[in-house]
């Protein structure tokens, strides 16, 4: 058994522990080069509050010591030419921040808009492969064939590299009906697809705005409905309880448990934070362990104050669904052992059977995207 296929199992042992801890969650520098309409990140950046290299390698450290090994490490935009406060680029702190990571046994994500990235370069993915990513996400904002094609080359060029490409879009309800041909259009190139429903708490990565831009509970099931086929597969990200449920919750109205903890968000200034929305006023060092009486006080306090979400990382980490993801591990081991072109040539097959199976539901790519 390599060890690599050993790290993974040992994942996949830390999923199905009652209350085990699953998702750490790190937002690096907040800058980003894009203003998103369903996005408040950037206008929450402030440098000097931000954490440096060498203090996000120990918030790693202490996620680690509690028992997280997935990490997913956000901007802003983390391959940004900007400039941190301590004078070296985005792109050089977020290599740090994923090496060290890797050193200490993570499975490390990174999710970017790829607007920095190019299949043209491939001394960027070379570095990537270097330091030992196990997956890209590249989150999709025109909704052109023009803005597609440059994320499936880019997602082509870190599968090429042994780095499990993921494209991620967000579902408003202008937008629903384009995901299943984008959904396709990737898993034909052999890149994986992810979406998660707009949200509109206006709490750091959404924006405050009018609810009438979710969509309603019958496109969900549309939606859906297409991405549970096509999950079957191995080319959706999105774990089946997220797909399955996500529209009972309308209008993201989902609220976690405050008794545990599957996942936890570290933001600007080493603040260990619930989520995105709500904020404990806890840093790093504050308390050992999260059976913490006033780690669990403050969660339970700020959670019984949440209106509620949708986000699909925090559902997903607190309801996992292992078996589910069977298809999916197969597919993203066969990218992370070099094997793209099976993938892809297995993503082609797959789509058109998920579109014979469900005529009408595909309009083809020619006829959604503008170019």
């Amino acid at each position: 058994m390599s060890e690599r296929f050993r790290g993974y199992l040992g994942l996949a042992r830390q999923f199905v522990k009652p209350n085990g801890h699953r998702l750490a969650v790190i937002e690096g520098n907040q800058d980003c080069n894009r203003d998103c309409s369903y996005c408040e990140v950037p206008y929450h950046y402030n440098p000097d509050t931000e954490l440096t290299v060498g203090q996000t390698q120990n918030a790693i450290d202490w996620l680690y010591s509690r028992g997280y090994r997935v990490l997913s490490y956000l901007g802003g935009e983390p391959f940004a030419p900007f400039k941190t406060k301590e004078g070296i680029s985005f792109t050089r702190h977020t290599l740090e921040v994923v090496e060290h990571a890797k050193r200490k046994g993570m499975l490390v994500n990174v999710t970017t808009n790829g607007d920095y990235l190019s299949s043209g370069r491939p001394e960027q993915m070379e570095e990537l492969e270097a330091v030992g990513l196990d997956s890209l996400t590249l989150t999709l904002h025109s909704y052109t064939r023009a803005g597609l094609r440059h994320l499936i080359e880019v997602g082509q060029a870190a599968a090429e590299h042994r780095i499990i490409p993921t494209i991620q879009t967000i579902m408003t309800r202008d937008t629903s009906y384009k995901i299943p041909t984008i959904a396709v259009r990737a898993a034909k190139n052999g890149v994986l697809f992810r979406t998660g429903i707009v949200q509109t708490q206006g709490d750091g990565f959404s924006r405050k705005q009018n609810a009438r831009v979710i969509p309603g509970v019958e496109l969900q099931n549309y939606v859906f409905d297409f991405l549970r086929r096509l999950k079957r597969y191995g080319f959706v990200i999105n774990n089946m309880n997220y797909l399955r449920h996500a529209p009972e919750h309308y209008p993201n109205s989902w609220i976690c448990d405050p008794d545990q903890d599957p996942f936890v968000k570290i933001g600007a200034g080493g603040k260990v934070n619930v989520c995105s929305g709500v904020e404990t006023g806890m840093q790093i060092g504050d308390f050992m362990t999260f059976d913490d009486d006033e780690w669990r006080d403050r969660k339970r306090r700020g959670v019984a104050g949440c209106k509620g979400c949708m986000f699909h990382c925090y559902y997903e980490a607190e309801h996992p669904d292992v078996f589910g993801d069977i298809p999916l591990a197969i597919v993203s081991l066969a990218i992370r052992s070099g094997r793209h072109a099976l993938v892809k040539r297995w993503g082609q097959k797959a789509s058109e059977r998920v579109i014979r199976a469900m005529p009408g539901f595909y309009w083809g790519f020619e006829s959604i995207l503008p170019t």
